[in-house]
């Protein structure tokens, strides 16, 4: 019997990239009533949570889990994507692959390194098995993607195309759709708003797509969603990632830490689980600095002394990203803002009133929409504002600034 390598810190622990389903900790009732919602009632559904904080792991659960079924997919990310190009790429790419002759025309472009209209354009001669859709052949693709217009309004189209070919539901997962906003204010005529208009008014003429959104700037979701002079004003059922609870994170990192091998005390697991703040990513780099801490001390062990060292190591690996943090606040929106951002943040983090260091409130709320665009406060109302990382929040609260 083949013996498998101990698992490193990272991997008991990973801190950085979506985790599979089953190594979920809590959330299991999120991604239950979002495979229902989704499959069985077709609901279109808007997901929002910070970044880090598991919306993506749940949002792909619940899409694999209708994958399973039998029900088409097609996942796209817009936090990576600048041109409205990309999006068209990336949606017609992820549409095909439910169809398996086009999917191997697509996983031969990847290997190559091209997009799928580029793969087609190499092998126009070649016809591929149910390659016509809606009326346009896949080989006309390289034609429509020397025009944006066309090519967007065929990428946007196409999921419902396949889903009504193949008598199918199809389930369309967009990420960071906030970002939405971003790209077509730079790369769309008539901007973000027509692009909006542009994708609602394609979107509520597919009745074979549900829609999933999610998206990490809870107020600009809330806006693109919520209100009335927005193009998808009630477009999808709004909801929330639910808390882990406490006994959920007792059970779950207790599990990985008995994976690796390693015991980690009552006490240990409360302070960890303290320190993380009920942050999935801060608690899980905890847990990850803790296990490096008992490795360097040739110990299985971890109790407080361990958990109170990764901490310090925690804050230690973070600071080169906590201080690229700091730079970007001082480089953030226009010059009262930037004069402002950092002090601000760092009020914050201490629970202090943002008014007295940002000058008047005009500028204070100014200050504090741009670190809620930027994804470094969340929240609204006095009591309600908090910097989204505990541990840049820890970081800011240290910082020695003569202008407080």
């Amino acid at each position: 019997m083949p013996k498998h390598r101990p698992q490193t810190p990272a991997e008991l622990f990973p801190t950085d990239d979506p985790i599979a389903a089953r190594e979920m900790i809590g959330r299991g009732d999120d991604v239950d009533e979002l495979a229902v919602r989704l499959g069985q009632a077709a609901i279109n559904c808007v997901l929002i949570g910070p970044r880090r904080t598991g919306k993506t792991t749940v949002c792909r659960a619940a899409v694999k889990r209708l994958a399973d079924q039998g029900i088409y997919t097609a996942s796209i990310d817009l936090f990576h994507l600048s041109r409205v190009s990309q999006i068209a790429d990336a949606l017609v790419e992820a549409t095909i692959a439910n169809r398996p002759a086009l999917s191997k025309t697509l996983h031969r472009a990847r290997a190559g390194g091209r997009s799928f209209a580029e793969a087609v354009a190499a092998t126009i001669s070649a016809k591929v098995p149910g390659a016509e859709l809606e009326g346009i052949e896949i080989n006309l693709l390289p034609q429509l993607r020397r025009d944006p217009d066309r090519y967007l309004d065929y990428a946007l189209r196409l999921p419902q195309a396949v889903a009504a070919a193949d008598g199918k539901r199809l389930i369309l997962y967009i990420d960071e759709f906030q970002d939405i906003v971003r790209i077509g204010d730079t790369d769309y005529q008539g901007g973000s708003v027509a692009l909006a208009r542009k994708l609602r008014a394609v979107f509520q003429d597919s009745p074979e797509v549900v829609f999933l959104f999610a998206g990490s700037i809870e107020h600009m979701m809330r806006d693109l969603f919520g209100r009335r002079d927005q193009a998808f004003f009630n477009f999808g059922s709004i909801q929330q990632l639910s808390p882990i609870t406490a006994e959920e994170w007792r059970a779950g990192l207790s599990r990985r830490f008995q994976r690796g091998g390693y015991t980690i005390t009552s006490d240990a697991l409360e302070l960890l689980i303290r320190d993380g703040e009920d942050h999935p990513r801060s608690t899980m780099l905890l847990a990850q600095q803790a296990v490096l801490v008992a490795l360097l001390r040739r110990t299985t062990v971890i109790e407080h002394a361990e958990v109170e060292l990764a901490l310090h190591e925690a804050m230690r690996s973070e600071r080169p990203r906590h201080e690229g943090e700091v730079e970007h606040l001082q480089a953030l929106g226009p010059k009262g803002v930037r004069k402002t951002a950092l002090p601000v943040a760092v009020a914050v983090a201490r629970g202090e009133p943002a008014l007295p260091v940002a000058g008047t409130q005009w500028q204070a709320n100014r200050t504090l929409k741009a670190l809620r665009d930027a994804g470094i406060v969340e929240g609204k109302g006095r009591d309600r504002v908090r910097i989204s990382d505990p541990l840049f929040a820890r970081f800011l609260r240290a910082l020695d600034l003569p202008t407080l």
